[in-house]
């Protein structure tokens, strides 16, 4: 939270709320599911570079090496890739299988991920929807591809998305 915080972080409001809110939640899903503390940690900054859609990137790319220096490789390299995905590639993806090829909006390079990594990189997009959904409403967007991430994850992940979208249709 300090780093969020001399990045000036704590001032952007995203779904409504602190960026930082938003931030804390995903870590906590990711961490509730069972994933590695490396997994949540990139979770936790999955789009302080922005995104194709969050484009108030807190941090600028040529300060890559500040947050490895403190989360590490593994978690930056993550927290990365999700920023630098396009939507409708990581889709795409996930639908093909191995190899995991993903397009780089930064680079206009191409990264391949192993399945650990694209496994920590479906559970860090899912935890990321699932956390705001519910403030944002969109329930139609994307929902088979964030359905088909949550069977693929197991019990924790589809127990939540059963669970925020049952109380969604209880409204």
């Amino acid at each position: 939270m300090e780093f969020l915080e001399s990045l000036g972080a704590d001032k952007i409001i995203h779904t409504s709320r602190p960026y930082a809110a938003h931030l804390a939640g995903t870590y906590i899903l990711l961490r509730a599911w069972g994933f590695s503390e490396d997994a949540a940690a990139a979770g936790f900054f999955h789009s302080i570079y922005g995104t194709e859609r969050f484009m108030e990137s807190p941090l600028s790319l040529d300060r890559r090496g500040d947050l490895r220096a403190l989360i590490g490789d593994y978690s930056e390299l993550l927290a990365y890739t999700n920023c630098a995905l396009v939507h409708d590639d990581f889709r795409q993806a996930e639908e093909r299988g191995r190899p995991y090829t993903l397009a780089d909006r930064f680079t206009r390079g191409e990264a391949i991920l192993g399945d650990q990594a694209f496994s920590d990189l479906c559970g860090v997009r899912l935890a990321d929807w699932l956390e705001q959904v519910p403030i944002i409403g969109r329930w139609d967007y994307r929902r088979e591809v964030y359905e088909r991430l949550a069977t693929r994850l197991g019990e924790g992940p589809a127990a939540s998305f059963l669970r925020v979208y049952a109380a969604h249709l209880e409204k």
